[in-house]
Parts: structure tokens; sequence; C-alpha cells
């Protein structure tokens, strides 16, 4: 595939055979040619996850302008058969001191504090794979029956700088590809090879990934999160 092609945004007529970006790249596909409204979404290609578990990022995300811009993505695993599963979905990556102050002015700063305290948390388990339990601790010694959650950012960041021996990354791009590297690692892990496996794929099973804007079910007015299914539990039935 040609590396300007290994990204593509995902919109009505786009092509997104499952083979080149996985499963649920094109069901979301899929539920955009049908006019569902969805957020702006982009597909990493199978052959890019792999380039990207070796550290060989692309010159260019297309949707860098918007993550540099305070917007927040979602990373999440779009593997060729989704029974063969995937690393965890990462919410909020683009979450900074300076997005949370921006936020601040609409959602109010003790909300703005708690999603930026635990995408700290998120990034710093899921990507750079600190202890969560020792994470959980450390939150523990600074909440009262009444989370404070500018103490707990705080002690977040701390607790983050005196591990990595650095402060939490403010480059949202630093973000987006630790995060897309740490998934494609965790994919090509033994353990994830091994389960895999048992379910009937290929040593060299792909895994695509997929970058999609996010709209938070918070603020004034009506507003919330949820999730939507198309298939009865109980009879299959579409």
């Amino acid at each position: 595939m040609a590396a300007d092609c290994d990204i593509i945004q995902l919109k009505a007529g786009a092509l997104t055979p499952t083979d080149v970006f996985g499963a649920r790249a094109k069901t979301l596909a899929d539920l955009i040619a049908a006019d569902f409204n969805t957020t702006d979404a982009w597909a990493i290609s199978v052959d890019r996850v792999r380039s990207i578990a070796r550290s060989v990022f692309p010159p260019d995300w297309p949707f860098a302008d918007r993550l540099k811009g305070g917007e927040l993505f979602s990373l999440r695993s779009s593997p060729v058969m989704r029974a063969w599963g995937g690393p965890e979905t990462l919410l909020n990556i683009g979450m900074t001191a300076a997005v949370r102050d921006k936020l601040a002015k609409t959602l109010g700063l003790e909300a703005a504090n708690a999603l930026y305290c635990r995408f700290v948390q998120d990034y710093a388990v899921q990507v750079m794979r600190l202890d969560e339990e020792e994470f959980e601790e450390v939150l523990a010694s600074v909440t009262d029956d009444t989370p404070d959650h500018a103490k707990m950012l705080a002690a977040s960041l701390e607790y983050y700088e005196s591990e990595m021996d650095e402060p939490f990354p403010q480059d949202p791009i630093e973000q987006l590809q630790n995060a897309a590297r740490s998934m494609a690692s965790a994919w090509t892990g033994t353990s994830a090879r091994i389960l895999r496996e048992a379910k009937g794929a290929d040593q060299d099973a792909g895994l695509g990934l997929i970058a999609q804007q996010m709209v938070l079910g918070l603020g004034r007015g009506e507003s919330g999160a949820g999730v939507g299914q198309f298939v009865s539990p109980a009879t299959g039935a579409v």
C-alpha cells in the first residue's frame, strides 16, 4: 500500500477492505455510509501499525492540526477479525494543561481537572505501563470522602514524573504516537499471540487502528454519554 493512503479518513465512499484496515474500521465506514451521525475518524492500516510497532511513524498525521488545536481523540483497535480482540481503547488523547484550562471555561474547573486526571492515569497505565495499583494508592492518599480533583491531578502528575523521570507529555502528537506504538507492541506480545492463535488466528494476524474525534458527554444543559447496540443479545436479530 502506498504511504499516502495507509491512513484514510472514514467517510461515504471510502474503500476500507477488512484485510487492510480491520473489521472495526469497515463497520464504522458502513455506519457512515448509512448516514449515521458519527464524529470524524481515520483508519490506520495494518501495514502502518506494523511500522509503528518499530517506532516508524508517519511523517504527517492527516488530523494533526485538529489534535494540536485542542480537539480530543480516542484510539481504538481494529483487528482484521473482531473475535481476535485487541488492545484497550485509549480516550481523550490530546488532553494537556492548556486544553484543561480551555475546557474549564465551559465545563468548570472541577470537571476539567477530573477529565485531565483520568487521562493522566489511563495514559500512565495503558501506554507507559506504570503499575495501576500503585497509581490508585497515590490517588487514595489525597482523596477524602469528597474527591478533590485538583489535588488528585497534582498527585497524578507528580507520580508520573517521579516514575518516568520526565514531566507528563504536553505535546498531543507525542501522546498519540506513544499510544499507537504501545497498542501495536501489545498486539505483537507473546500472550496476545497465544490468545489469538487459540481462536484460530495466524501468527501474523493484522491489527489496524482507528483515531476518532471525541465528543464529551459533559457540559451544561442536555448532555450525556452512552452505548448503542444494534444486535439483540437475546435473539441475535439486527
